[in-house]
Order: C-alpha cells, then structure tokens, then sequence
C-alpha cells in the first residue's frame, strides 16, 4: 500500500507546486496549469452547454478568473 500512495504523492506535490508559483505570478506555471487541464475543462464545458463557441468561452473565463 505505501507503494501506491507514494506514486499518488508525486503529481499532487507536483500540481501543488505550480499552482502556489501561479499564484505568485510564475506564468509558466500558470500556462503548465492551461496545458495540463485545458481539454478536460473544454470537454465538460461542452457537455454542459452543448455548444462549442459557448463552451470555448466558459473554458477562457475559466482561466481567466482563475
């Protein structure tokens, strides 16, 4: 069991790591966030609003206010 939470501890420590430098204004991070997580918020965007320009913007407000 300790082997399986090890490999869990690794991408949290690692997606914790870039959002706290997002937050201090490390755009990199902020773009790695993007990046990583992008197609998932589109895809439920779109699910919800069944339409793909709305669901572009929901995704860009998204980002935004984060």
């Amino acid at each position: 069991m300790g082997a399986i939470q090890n490999k869990l501890e690794q991408p949290v420590t690692d997606e914790l790591a870039l959002v706290r430098a997002a937050k201090q204004g490390d755009d990199a991070a902020f773009e790695e966030l993007v990046r990583r997580y992008d197609r998932n918020v589109f895809r439920i965007a779109q699910h919800i609003t069944q339409n793909r320009e709305d669901a572009e913007d929901v995704v860009q407000e998204a980002f935004l206010k984060a």
